[in-house]
């Protein structure tokens, strides 16, 4: 699948600041993989659309691990240690941190902020929530906001050819990886 969008030369090269063309409204992207980090070299497809004040966040697979799973075999047949997984995360101090204090009360909340599984929907208020940690998309009070982002999301998918949105998302699962392959329980 080719890219689709425009070009941002000329926002770059405008010397302006701000909204240097108003009708940009919105942006679009999306993810499917980013390291071997689940069995098989499963995706976490998510795709988001954000506007200034809101960001809506669709996760095609919410029962699949955002971070990467959390436990991988060391060797064939040797289950390594549970939080050895979450290769989406990228190794580093943090997330080393993170794993080391997870049962620390003031600590816990980061840990699950960032490797636990994810809602189908997320929607949230970036002006008056700017971290994301209110899920406006599981509030009925939200309904109607959440099926508008839900409908441009769809639109969107549909008009740009996206496999997951024309019910082709599995082409994602097939595509060999030419780097070395993790091995993960079978889900």
């Amino acid at each position: 699948m080719a890219p689709v969008g425009r070009s941002l030369v000329s926002l770059l090269e405008s010397g302006k600041s701000g909204r240097v063309e108003p009708q940009r409204t919105h942006v679009f992207s999306g993810r499917e993989r980013h390291s071997s980090s689940r069995h098989n070299n499963m995706t976490y497809p998510q795709r988001c659309l954000r506007s200034d004040q809101y960001i809506y966040i669709r996760n095609f697979k919410p029962d699949r691990w955002p971070a990467g799973d959390p436990q991988k075999f060391d060797s064939p047949g040797k289950l390594g240690p549970m939080h050895g997984g979450y290769h989406d995360i990228d190794a580093c101090p943090s997330l080393t941190f993170l794993i080391e204090n997870r049962e620390q009360p003031e600590i816990a909340k980061y840990f699950h902020w960032s490797v636990d599984k994810r809602p189908g929907e997320e929607l949230y208020d970036i002006t008056s929530d700017p971290d994301c940690l209110n899920n406006l998309a599981l509030d009925p009070a939200h309904y109607k906001l959440t099926q508008t982002y839900r409908d441009q999301m769809d639109a969107y998918l549909k008009k740009t050819g996206d496999p997951r949105a024309l019910g082709q998302g599995n082409i994602w699962e097939s595509y060999k990886r030419y780097s070395r392959m993790r091995t993960f329980p079978k889900p």
